[in-house]
């Protein structure tokens, strides 16, 4: 879990971009709606989309949501299936109960009626919100923390990356 290691990615609040690996590491982004953050398919694939809406009445977006596309543990890693990680502020949903290992920062799983297929949920306390959750790929290669906290005004939080 050394950051120096990883190529960083960092957005907070209504996002600012804080450090990318691309042309212009500094910046702010206001659209609205699903975004791409990151694909990376260097190793294991990783791909990550946020979620904005728009922050009280103003022009600017906060991130609402998270949602992971990676590859099951134990699958061939030339042919993986793929599962996902969707965080919000007081839920984390995972497609199948293989990724329970590489989530940390849920205090604990259970099967909740009416999510299609083997999905599993976790509640997340503001406490566990503001301390985080990880989730690294099993080979180590992808790691990203998501934390959050409450705002005032609409929508009442914020998450952030890094």
């Amino acid at each position: 879990d050394d950051k120096a290691e990883f190529d960083q990615c960092n957005f907070w609040g209504d996002p600012h971009y804080t450090a990318t690996w691309g042309s212009d590491p500094r910046f702010d982004y206001q659209g609205q709606g699903a975004h791409d953050i990151i694909f990376n398919n260097l190793c294991q694939l990783f791909h990550m989309h946020a979620f904005h809406c728009q922050y009280k009445s103003s022009r600017n977006a906060v991130t609402i949501g998270i949602k992971i596309q990676l590859p099951l543990p134990g699958t061939d890693p030339a042919n993986p299936d793929f599962g996902y990680v969707f965080i919000t502020k007081e839920k984390v949903t995972v497609s199948d109960t293989a990724l329970f290992e590489l989530v940390t920062g849920v205090p604990s799983w259970s099967d909740v009626d009416g999510l299609p297929g083997g999905e599993q949920e976790g509640t997340l306390s503001e406490l566990q919100l503001k301390s985080g959750v990880g989730i690294q790929t099993e080979d180590g290669c992808n790691y990203v923390l998501i934390n959050g906290k409450y705002i005032s005004g609409k929508p009442g939080f914020i998450l952030n990356v890094k």
